[in-house]
């Protein structure tokens, strides 16, 4: 484990990332709690070989069609919907081991699969919720990089309180995790870190959670239920890791 200090910062939005230089000595964390990161973290925990992910619904089919030997299965969302003609959707409850053990993902959602377009020059990436956020800290804590932001993904171009809480929950168990790094938070990551102490504070983090916008488009499309899984703090501890990118496909698969 590196000794060196640990400097980590929060993008509120993609369009808030750093780019240029930094990102090029920078690991990524991306952040999309409901629901993306937290059903990839499902997806690899239950046996999927990887998880492809694209920006949109064509680039998926694409690179469906295009495989083969096993074909991948098209899995995604737009607007908390199925992708007519797709084999699964983006509840982390369709994920289970007799589904996808053995499969490669391709995955397209409305908000995380487009977020990781600000991630192309980092020279580390990692999918992040609430579910995998202790596996998460603790590989940050023993990376060799100095430098990692924290990527929110939002919903449709706007701030997501889920997914800033998620960042804060991340940072306070890395503050509490054993070792000699010192670490320094930007504005950004305090006010993160301030958002999930209070959230933390309460009995219910689901139903603290259910205030924000993205968690009511869910409820009024009927997946409350992946709202209470996705709320499962460090129920996972797999980490997806970035082994491959391309364009603007990126492949992650699972670190244990």
């Amino acid at each position: 484990m590196s000794d060196s200090p640990l400097y980590i910062s929060v993008a509120l939005l993609p369009s808030l990332v750093s780019s240029g230089s930094l990102a090029e000595h920078c690991g990524a964390v991306v952040i999309d709690t409901l629901r993306f990161t937290t059903t990839a973290v499902q997806a690899l925990s239950a046996g999927a070989l990887t998880v492809r992910a694209v920006g949109e619904i064509d680039m998926a089919v694409a690179w469906a069609e295009q495989s083969s030997d096993p074909k991948p299965l098209l899995c995604g969302e737009r607007n908390c919907r199925p992708i007519a003609g797709f084999q699964l959707g983006n509840s982390p409850l369709e994920y289970l081991v007799e589904r996808v053990d053995g499969h490669h993902l391709v995955f397209t959602t409305t908000n995380g699969t487009r977020a990781l377009k600000a991630t192309r020059l980092h020279v580390d990436c990692v999918l992040a919720a609430l579910v995998n956020r202790a596996a998460v800290a603790e590989y940050l804590a023993s990376s060799k990089l100095s430098y990692w932001q924290l990527i929110a993904a939002g919903t449709d171009g706007h701030v997501a309180g889920e997914d800033t809480i998620t960042a804060g929950a991340i940072i306070d168990h890395l503050l509490a995790f054993p070792g000699n790094r010192s670490i320094f938070l930007d504005d950004s990551a305090w006010l993160a870190l301030d958002c999930w102490r209070q959230a933390n504070d309460l009995p219910n983090l689901s139903s603290y959670l259910m205030k924000y916008l993205g968690l009511v488009h869910l409820m009024q499309a009927g997946y409350d239920n992946d709202i209470l899984f996705a709320s499962k703090l460090d129920l996972l501890s797999v980490v997806p890791r970035r082994i491959e990118i391309d364009l603007d496909h990126h492949v992650f698969h699972r670190l244990c």
